[in-house]
């Protein structure tokens, strides 16, 4: 992953905000960035993450 604090993975984002990996994938919250190659890892920003677990705790 590139050394950016600000950029988390698909498995750090879903455990900030208490889900699967799987239902990420339906929240709506928008990719920054994917990784090149077929399986290239999706990245998202801390910010936008945080900001949803927020929401959904409200």
């Amino acid at each position: 992953m590139p050394d950016t604090p600000d950029l988390i993975g698909r498995a750090e984002a879903a455990a900030i905000l208490g889900v699967s990996r799987r239902h990420l994938a339906r929240l709506p919250l928008e990719p920054a960035m994917q990784l090149p190659g077929t399986t290239g890892a999706v990245l998202y920003h801390r910010a936008d993450v945080e900001a949803l677990a927020e929401r959904r705790a409200a």
